[in-house]
C-alpha cells in the first residue's frame, strides 16, 4: 500500500470534505483527523458528537461510504479510537482508548491485526 494524496486540494470544516472548492463528503459527525490514502478518505469522528466506538469511517473520492470499521471483540460499550496514522510499513493504523494498535485493510476497513501497545 503507498500513501498518497491522490484527490488535490483538500480540507475539512466541522463534518465536511472539501475537495478543490467542493463539498465531497458529510460525515455523520464532526472530524478529528482525516487521511487520504489511494483516493480513499478515512475519517476519525468525534464520539461526543457520534455516541459510537465505531469511529472511523471510509468514503470514496465522489463521497460513498465505503467502510466503516467494526468494534474489537471483547471491548467495552464505550471504547473507541482516538488516533488513525500511516508507519513506515505504509499500512493505515488505528489507536483506541485502551491502548490497542489495530491494523486496517483501507479498501475494505477489515482489521488484520491488533496488539496492545499501551
Amino acid at each position: 500500500m503507498r500513501y498518497m494524496n491522490s484527490i488535490g486540494a483538500y480540507h475539512y470544516d466541522k463534518n465536511k470534505i472539501i475537495i478543490n472548492g467542493h463539498e465531497h463528503v458529510l460525515a455523520p459527525a464532526a472530524i478529528d483527523q482525516c487521511l487520504v490514502i489511494d483516493g480513499f478518505i478515512v475519517l476519525l469522528l468525534n464520539t461526543e458528537e457520534l455516541k459510537s466506538r465505531s469511529n472511523i469511517y471510509c468514503y470514496d473520492i465522489s463521497g460513498s461510504l465505503k467502510w466503516v470499521i467494526e468494534p474489537l471483540n471483547n471491548i467495552k460499550e464505550w471504547d473507541y479510537y482516538t488516533s488513525i496514522y500511516i508507519l513506515n510499513d505504509l499500512c493505515l493504523y488505528a489507536y483506541n482508548i485502551r491502548g490497542i494498535e489495530v491494523k486496517l485493510d483501507y479498501i475494505n476497513g477489515q482489521i488484520l491485526s491488533e496488539e496492545l501497545i499501551k
